[in-house]
């Protein structure tokens, strides 16, 4: 029965969305997601990511902000919050913020390069009912993922953290979910599929790949080295190929048949210009300063220092940046997070990309030690 309630609830908040996205003069409907990027602070220097080239900021929200956050984002009916960075387990509090999520009865879940991630940290976590954990997986041998990651030994303590966590949740049953996230790139694309494959061996239940962004790497010499030259099409077309093979035979991947198809010309700099983007209308992030954005491709609507997250959901200001959203006026970037749910409005894609959360959600129901 709850399964079918919740259903009728994100769907009915889908179709909202969409209408208010057509311009129907309606109030915005609760975010979908909320991504709380709670620290820009990393172990890890990756030559693809300009985040942990940030300064560090020394106003950052404390629990107790987190905690007045969250309770503001459970009354606007926020249902999933997944945090990132940087690094989060840079934060010493972090496992604050993580209680303060669960004790409201949020689902949540966690993005990590997996380096932190001990015994202790994996009890941890389990032990709070943390959701779902994704760790960075750049590759299937440690040459090519720590290249990726800029530091040796890295891959040894992804595979460290993945067993872990994996074996926790056989034995306790959270995490629900431990997956891994790849992103693609030059340095590792022939070598996607056997990442998969190692994911499948290590035990994970999902593995999402992301096109790397160029807009997220610092040294502007470094993109022509990571992003695909005409030679690499071939290999783009038999790789994609090959995922969505996966995809249907073991359903492993979670990127939507939809996503890793427009993926393959994205990396062509072909990427599909008629389909809207959702960032703002079902997705909201945070910064670790309190600014919330629709998405990081756009500036600033508010600070929850100032406003609460609802006045801020619901401000003149933040439905000025929806339009401009809405009329194509924004980055145009091929980021999961926001792009997944734009393609679940999409009604060329929608189909595809609702069924494989259908089947996610019926996989978790009859496999509940598997989820």
């Amino acid at each position: 029965m709850f399964d079918g309630l919740a259903i009728t609830h994100e769907l009915w908040k889908f179709l909202h969305s969409h209408f208010v996205h057509a311009g129907l003069p309606l109030r915005a409907p609760a975010p979908s997601q909320v991504i709380l990027f709670v620290t820009s602070q990393c172990n890890l220097r990756c030559p693809i990511c300009r985040v942990s080239r940030r300064a560090t900021s020394r106003n950052v929200l404390q629990v107790a902000d987190y905690e007045a956050v969250l309770r503001d984002l459970a009354k606007l009916g926020v249902r999933y919050v997944s945090l990132t960075g940087g690094e989060p387990l840079m934060r010493t509090d972090l496992f604050d913020i993580l209680k303060r999520v669960k004790d409201l009865g949020l689902t949540c879940h966690l993005n990590t390069n997996g380096a932190l991630l001990h015994e202790r940290e994996i009890g941890l976590i389990a032990a709070l009912g943390v959701d779902g954990v994704t760790v960075g997986l750049d590759g299937p041998t440690a040459a090519v993922h720590d290249r990726v990651r800029g530091r040796q030994g890295v891959f040894a303590e992804a595979l460290r953290a993945v067993t872990g966590l994996v074996a926790i949740r056989n034995k306790h049953g959270m995490p629900k979910q431990v997956g891994i996230g790849t992103t693609v790139l030059r340095w590792n694309l022939d070598q996607v599929p056997d990442i998969v494959d190692l994911g499948k061996r290590l035990g994970v239940d999902k593995v999402r790949v992301q096109p790397i962004d160029l807009a997220s790497v610092p040294d502007c010499r470094l993109r022509d080295d990571v992003w695909m030259r005409e030679e690499d099409y071939p290999l783009v077309d038999r790789v994609f190929s090959d995922l969505l093979r996966i995809r249907r035979q073991t359903g492993l991947i979670t990127s939507s048949e939809g996503y890793l198809r427009i993926s393959k010309e994205y990396f062509k700099g072909r990427l599909y210009r008629d389909i809207p983007c959702y960032a703002g209308y079902s997705t909201l992030v945070l910064d670790e300063e309190g600014n919330v954005f629709p998405c990081f491709a756009v500036g600033s609507v508010g600070n929850v220092r100032r406003d609460s997250v609802a006045d801020i959901w619901f401000s003149d200001r933040f439905r000025a940046v929806r339009r401009d959203i809405a009329a194509g006026r924004c980055a145009k970037c091929w980021v999961s997070c926001h792009a997944e749910v734009s393609l679940l409005h999409h009604p060329r894609y929608a189909l595809s990309t609702g069924l494989a959360m259908m089947r996610r959600k019926i996989f978790r129901r009859r496999n509940p030690d598997r989820v």
